[in-house]
C-alpha cells in the first residue's frame, strides 16, 4: 500500500513540473510581483518549507540556472531534471507536501513533457492544432454507447458526471436520446448498462447527481434544452458489487418533472440542498 501511495504520489507531481533555466542574478529574477528568494522564504515563514529546502532551491536555482523572458522558458536541461528530482524525493519522503511541490513548479513555470525535449520551448501561445500528445492523460478506453441506429435521435453525446458505489465506478453520460449509464469499472472495457429514454435535448442535455442523506439515496438530476424536461433518476438500484446483465433502473425509478427548456447545464449544491438549472434561452430563465 506504501509503495502505491508513493507511486501516486510521483505520478501527481510529474504531471505538475516542468523544465528550469538559465539566470544571470537572483535579483532579475521576479515572478508575480517578488523574487524567488522572497517566495521561498514566506513558504518557510509559512511552515511550507524548511531552512534546508529554502536554502537549496534558492541557490539552485536562483544561483545561475534560470532566466525567463517575456515569451519563452529557455532551459538547461540539467538544471531541470535536477530540480524536478529534488522535488520528486522531497514529496516521496513525506517532508514536502505534492501542493508545495506544486506551488514551487508554478513559480518556476513548470512542464514535464517539455523537459525531455531540449529542442523545445515553453511559450504561452495555444497548443498547435496538430497536436497528437496526450498531454497529462492517459487514454484507457472508449465506447460508443448509443450508436445512431439505436438512437433514433441525432447522434450527439453532451453533458458527463460520475457515480461511484461500493466497488463499481459509472458514467452518467448525456446523449441526444436520453441519459446513458455506463459501467467503466475496468476502464479498458467499458459497457453500456442502461439507456433511459428522454425527449427533447437534441444538443443540449446536463447531469448532475445529489445525495440525500435523508433518504439514503443519490439522485441524477437531468436537464434539457431543444423541447427537453428536467428529469430525477434515482441511482439507487446500481450495483456496488457485480456488474449489470439487465438494465436495473425502472419507470418507477426515474420522475419526468417538468421545466421545459431549463436545462443547458444543471448543478446540484450539496451542501444547501439547491438545485440550479442554468438556461441558455435569449429571454432569460
Amino acid at each position: 500500500m506504501m509503495m502505491l501511495i508513493k507511486y501516486l504520489k510521483e505520478i501527481a507531481l510529474w504531471s505538475a513540473l516542468v523544465c528550469f533555466c538559465h539566470s544571470a542574478a537572483a535579483e532579475s529574477m521576479t515572478r508575480m510581483g517578488g523574487t524567488l528568494e522572497e517566495f521561498m522564504i514566506s513558504l518557510q515563514a509559512a511552515g511550507a518549507l524548511s531552512s534546508g529546502q529554502t536554502y537549496y532551491i534558492i541557490n539552485s536555482c536562483a544561483g545561475g540556472n534560470f532566466v525567463f523572458d517575456n515569451h519563452y522558458l529557455q532551459r538547461d536541461s540539467d538544471c531541470a531534471q535536477e530540480m524536478r528530482n529534488y522535488l520528486l524525493v522531497q514529496v516521496l519522503a513525506d517532508v514536502m507536501s505534492p501542493e508545495t511541490a506544486r506551488y514551487i513548479a508554478g513559480v518556476l513555470g513548470v512542464d514535464t513533457q517539455e523537459s525531455m525535449d531540449d529542442t523545445k520551448r515553453r511559450t504561452l501561445n495555444p497548443v498547435p492544432a496538430d497536436y497528437e500528445g496526450n498531454g497529462n492523460v492517459e487514454f484507457l478506453g472508449s465506447i460508443d454507447a448509443v450508436p445512431s441506429f439505436l438512437s433514433g435521435y441525432n447522434d450527439i453525446y453532451n453533458g458527463i458526471w460520475g457515480y461511484t458505489v461500493g466497488s463499481r465506478e459509472y458514467v452518467l453520460q448525456c446523449h441526444s436520446a436520453g441519459l446513458v449509464i455506463i459501467d467503466i469499472t475496468d476502464a479498458s472495457n467499458p459497457f453500456r448498462v442502461q439507456l433511459i429514454r428522454m425527449e427533447g435535448g437534441t444538443i443540449w442535455r446536463d447531469v448532475d447527481i445529489y445525495r440525500s442523506e435523508r433518504l439514503g439515496r443519490t439522485f441524477a438530476y437531468v436537464g434539457a434544452q431543444s423541447g427537453g424536461n428536467m428529469w430525477v433518476v434515482d441511482l439507487t438500484p446500481l450495483s456496488g458489487t457485480t456488474p449489470h446483465i439487465y438494465p436495473p433502473i425502472w419507470f418507477w425509478n426515474r420522475y419526468d418533472r417538468g421545466f421545459t427548456d431549463y436545462g443547458h447545464t444543471i448543478y446540484a449544491n450539496q451542501e444547501l440542498g439547491l438545485l440550479f438549472l442554468n438556461s441558455a434561452a435569449s429571454g432569460g430563465r
